[in-house]
């Protein structure tokens, strides 16, 4: 009986051993779980901020382009005005002219 009570209480830390060890391996393999969790939410974050750089950059190249737009549409208008002026000016000359060879021809 001592026998067999010897070879249970074996058996049965050789089935301790065996649990004890798939446990460990088990929390080993949760721990790297844990670890690749971390990585790629690590990883997310960085594309994230990335994004976010990316955003502000063409937000301010945007921003900076409606810029130049805006003035060289005001530029194009001032040029327009200037030489809607010069137009103005010269039909008026013309018809000042025009009365003058009118008026010398009548003469």
């Amino acid at each position: 009986l001592t026998d067999d009570c010897q070879v249970m209480g074996e058996e049965l830390a050789v089935m301790r051993g065996h649990k004890d060890g798939r446990t460990e391996l088990l929390m080993e393999q949760q721990r790297e779980q844990q670890r690749e969790i971390e990585r790629l939410r690590t990883e997310l974050n960085s594309q994230q901020e990335a994004r976010k750089t990316q955003v502000a950059t063409l937000s301010d190249f945007k921003a900076k382009e409606e810029l130049k737009l805006s003035e060289q549409i005001k530029n194009l208008h001032q040029e327009v005005s200037a030489q809607d002026q010069r137009l103005r000016e010269m039909q008026t000359q013309l018809h000042q002219s025009l009365s003058e060879l009118e008026i010398a021809k009548s003469e």
